[in-house]
Parts: structure tokens; C-alpha cells; sequence
């Protein structure tokens, strides 16, 4: 008894760490610094306009900068993409990869949401779409790609005007 009261506690502890808002994927939120990202993944970030492949706490993310304009020119110096395939991290309402596109309906049909149609992904019949839902308080986007009505990628990004996501 004691022993899965433990490993309860234990998963409900892993489970709210790991959390998806429109602002953050676990401990990588947008805006961070390069230097924060260098230290929370463990790795040199030698080109801003690159897009990196970081595992943090186990789940593996890509991630990208964006440019805010100083000095007269676009310089990439802020976590503007966090991007997740992994079926472990979850948003706040439950809602990840292998989700289907009723529960992101019932879960957000009361915020700002858009849904449009992606490509025909080749040599298939699948169909892709992206459910994105928009927190125009916070300047981002959380996006769910969806290939035949199933979360596929959960994405988190700045859509500021100010910025350019490279």
C-alpha cells in the first residue's frame, strides 16, 4: 500500500512537470536568453539562426530564435520556438501528441482558435491540419499539428510583430 502511494505521488509529480501553456513547454518559455537556454540544455548555441534539436528532463524539443529589431537591424537573441513531438508532455487540459481533434475542440472552443488545412502529406491520403490557438496577451501561439485528426506536434511561439522567428 505504502509503495503505491509513492509511485502515485511520484507520477502526479512528473505529470505537472510536465505542462504545455501557451507560453512555455516545461522549463523552456519563450523570451528566454540565449544564455538560459545554453544553461538550462546543456549546449553552446554557436548560430541564432539555426534551428536546435535539446532534450530537457528527458523530452526532446526543437527549438528556434527570434530577431528583435535593435540598433537599426533584426538580431535573433530569444527563444521564439519550442516544438515537441513527445507523447509524455501534456497541456494543462490533458490535451498531447496522439490527442484527437474533438478533444481540442472541447477543450478550446471558447478561446481564440483557428483551424486551417495543411498539405496532402505525400505518396498518402493523409490530411494535416494545424489547431492553433491564440494568446494575443502574451504575444504567442500554441499549434497542434494534426494528421488525419490526431495531434502529430505541439508547438509554442512568439507571433509578436516586433520579432522575426527565424
Amino acid at each position: 500500500m505504502k509503495k503505491s502511494l509513492i509511485i502515485t505521488l511520484l507520477l502526479c509529480v512528473g505529470f505537472v512537470k510536465a505542462q504545455i501553456s501557451t507560453t512555455k513547454m516545461n522549463d523552456l518559455r519563450i523570451g528566454m536568453t540565449v544564455s538560459e537556454v545554453e544553461k538550462l540544455t546543456q549546449i553552446k548555441i554557436t548560430n541564432l539562426f539555426n534551428q536546435y534539436n535539446v532534450t530537457v528532463k528527458g523530452i526532446a524539443y526543437k527549438i528556434a530564435f527570434a530577431a528583435t529589431y535593435k540598433n537599426g537591424q533584426f538580431t535573433p537573441d530569444v527563444l521564439g520556438v519550442v516544438m515537441t513531438s513527445n507523447p509524455s508532455i501534456k497541456t494543462l487540459s490533458g490535451i498531447g501528441v496522439g490527442s484527437n481533434l474533438d478533444l481540442l475542440w472541447n477543450n478550446y472552443h471558447k478561446y481564440n482558435i483557428d483551424l486551417t488545412k495543411g498539405d496532402q502529406l505525400s505518396n498518402s491520403k493523409q490530411l494535416q491540419r494545424f489547431f492553433t490557438i491564440t494568446d494575443q496577451e502574451n504575444a504567442t501561439k500554441l499549434q497542434f499539428e494534426l494528421v488525419d485528426g490526431q495531434v502529430k506536434e505541439i508547438t509554442v511561439q512568439s507571433y509578436n510583430p516586433e520579432e522575426c522567428t527565424f
